[in-house]
């Protein structure tokens, strides 16, 4: 039950605490016990295809060699591989170190690809190879190693498991740029100008974190997020904002927060919201539904918790709902979405999806990861971590996989992409303000005039 008084008393039931240990064992042993483990309790075993007798006998041979060879990275590196077999973003292993060596180099640049197909290079930092070969922000990649860019990235190897296809293609990006220290790649572009050339890009050292800066850059204009979980502020449009960096912080810090920000922003008179939770990796559920219940004066559930039963049977967890939070925000509201929010933060968007006053908005769904987890200890300080605890909603599943879609979808053109503002915050302020307007008309019989004159984006439903 939700009980909203100052202090209660809860009685503590102690029971699993989510955390196997083997790391005593030997390799062979701790492999065919997480396996066991693993036929018991992962969660998505059917949704994901997976068969665990044919993933014992595929990787078993290369733990038995390695801890025949007492040799630690062997061992890590069967872990890691076996790790990405689920397709599963809420499933991983100790990386083993040629892993990090892989992606050590950059290229200093950033790629995307437009709703017409076009790869074109959406950041390019200082002093870093793309820059002295005189790659140009907005030029078009068409070759990569002298295969068609799109076959390059399709044939980029997964570095981190990802739930959804659209969050994999969006990893596949990012690691297109990166590679070995001194290793070298072939590429042909076309500058804006429109001239094809071609250039030899060696994965060197980034300088002083100027391409680190530069991927914050493209995506929050170099706001620095990296302090409190919570910040807000009133836009020039006279519309509220609050960026939610994470779920993963003390509750009460969090709950805190939150309210401060909602009573600040309408004691300071905004007239709309806009919540941020780009980038947003998650963390406590139980944070998330209660800023949900900030946006609700009615209970609803937002998903049912399933996990497997001895034998195999799928079986109720228990439910997520959102209940009403003390403070109520009571104007129209908007939820910044991408690709980057997962797990609690998807918990988050999936709450306020399904409230009919939001508008969710962004180029893309959600990342797609949604699970409980549990964690192994390994071996040699080796970790593992599944899904133990599936997302279902009306019997199907929820979240995991696809995410959750925006209604208000902002195209991903070249205009878009290369322009300098934020245009996902600007799709919002222009979904809001005709509610804002109708809102204040009803109210007052008087117009609001809109402070901010931004182009129109059409509100582009998904299916």
């Amino acid at each position: 039950t939700v009980d909203r008084e100052a202090s209660v008393n809860i009685p503590i039931i102690e029971g699993d605490d989510g955390f196997t240990d083997y790391s005593q064992m030997t390799y062979t042993e701790a492999f065919d016990a997480l396996i066991a483990d693993l036929k018991a309790q992962y969660v998505y075993t059917e949704v994901k295809g997976l068969d665990f007798d044919a993933l014992a006998a595929k990787y078993r041979p290369m733990v038995e060699q390695a801890e025949k060879d007492k040799d630690v990275d062997a061992f890590q590196a069967a872990i890691y591989a076996f790790s990405l077999e689920f397709h599963d973003g809420h499933v991983s292993s100790t990386p083993p170190q040629a892993v990090f060596d892989s992606i050590g180099g950059r290229l200093g640049m950033r790629l995307a690809e437009t709703d017409e197909g076009d790869v074109i290079v959406i950041s390019v930092t200082e002093g870093l190879p793309a820059d002295k070969a005189g790659i140009e922000l907005g030029a078009v990649i068409d070759t990569w190693n002298g295969k068609p860019i799109q076959d390059a990235v399709d044939a980029e190897p997964i570095i981190l498991s990802q739930s959804s296809e659209h969050a994999l293609r969006s990893e596949q990006y990012e690691f297109l740029t990166r590679g070995k220290l001194g290793d070298s790649v072939d590429v042909s572009f076309r500058n804006p100008d429109g001239s094809e050339q071609q250039a030899t890009l060696t994965f060197s050292e980034d300088i002083d974190g100027r391409d680190v800066a530069a991927n914050i850059a493209i995506t929050y204009e170099g706001e620095d997020f990296s302090g409190l979980p919570i910040v807000s502020k009133i836009l020039p449009s006279g519309i509220g904002y609050i960026k939610i960096n994470s779920f993963y912080a003390d509750p009460i810090l969090m709950t805190t927060a939150w309210d401060y920000a909602l009573n600040n922003l309408l004691s300071m008179g905004a007239v709309g919201l806009i919540v941020d939770v780009r980038d947003n990796g998650g963390g406590y559920a139980t944070g998330s539904l209660y800023f949900a219940g900030s946006f609700t004066d009615t209970t609803y559930v937002v998903n049912q918790d399933m996990q497997l039963n001895g034998d195999g049977t799928l079986v109720d967890a228990g439910t997520l709902q959102v209940e009403p939070s003390p403070v109520q925000w009571p104007y129209p509201t908007a939820l910044l979405i991408d690709d980057a929010c997962a797990s609690a933060c998807e918990i988050f968007a999936g709450a306020m999806a399904l409230n009919p006053n939001v508008a969710i908005v962004g180029y893309t769904p959600t990342a797609g990861v949604e699970a409980g987890v549990a964690q192994w200890a390994l071996p040699d300080d080796t970790s593992f971590q599944a899904s133990v605890i599936g997302s279902f909603r009306n019997d199907e599943l929820f979240i995991e996989g696809t995410g959750v879609a925006p209604t208000v979808v902002v195209p991903a053109t070249r205009e878009d992409l290369l322009d300098p503002a934020d245009e996902v915050l600007t799709a919002a302020e222009d979904a809001l303000w005709p509610e804002i307007e109708a809102m204040f008309q009803e109210e007052s019989g008087t117009p609001v005039a809109t402070p901010v004159a931004s182009p129109e984006i059409p509100a582009t439903p998904v299916p």
